[in-house]
């Protein structure tokens, strides 16, 4: 009767480690499905290793029943023999402790590299984002150097454009200066 009680009271605190156990692994989920929200590029990668934890994680959970099945032999056991039962409770303690623990150092683990290859891809772009702004001010500056030598261009078109028109005058002057001797040399002889 007492391996009965002591039994039951087995039963109950592998019910609640379990309970405690869904609801870390809920409320990892939870998070997880957040992060998944809000930066679903980047993480679509997290849901991927979750669903593989959560794999893992029913694996455990068949795991468990094994150790659930044989902590029912281990009671059946303790009731046979004369070991006490504070000596079983404290093995199934341990044993769901490093299941757990293991299964969540996994898991943190994993989110922690994920995270830092996240903080990785935010600097490159924001190294990228500045590259970019460097290069538009070379481009705008660029742009003005263009607009400065088309102008500069069109100045000097209309100064070629007068300088043939002087050099133009000029030669018809010189051949007025010409006709205007030849004239004069005439005239000068004719006297």
């Amino acid at each position: 009767m007492l391996f009965k009680k002591n039994a039951e009271e087995v039963k109950q605190k592998v019910e609640e480690v379990g309970g405690v156990f869904t609801r870390r692994f809920e409320e990892l989920q939870t998070l997880l499905k957040h992060y998944s929200s809000t930066y679903d590029n980047r993480f679509n990668a997290l849901e991927i290793q979750m669903q593989q934890l959560t794999g893992r994680f029913a694996g455990e959970a068949e795991k468990l029943a094994v150790h659930l099945q044989a902590i029912a032999k281990a009671r059946e056991d303790a009731e046979k023999s004369t070991r006490s039962f504070e000596d079983v409770q404290k093995k199934i303690e341990v044993m769901l402790q490093e299941q757990l623990g293991i299964a969540i150092r996994e898991s943190v683990e994993k989110l922690k590299l994920d995270s830092g290859q996240y903080a990785q891809v935010k600097r490159e772009i924001e190294q990228i984002s500045v590259r970019m702004n460097e290069l538009s001010e070379q481009i705008l500056k660029f742009v003005r150097i263009a607009e400065e030598i088309k102008h500069a261009d069109f100045q000097l078109g209309k100064y070629a454009a007068e300088l043939e028109k002087t050099d133009h005058d000029k030669v018809k002057l010189m051949k007025e200066v010409d006709d205007l001797q030849r004239l004069i040399a005439r005239m000068r002889r004719e006297r």
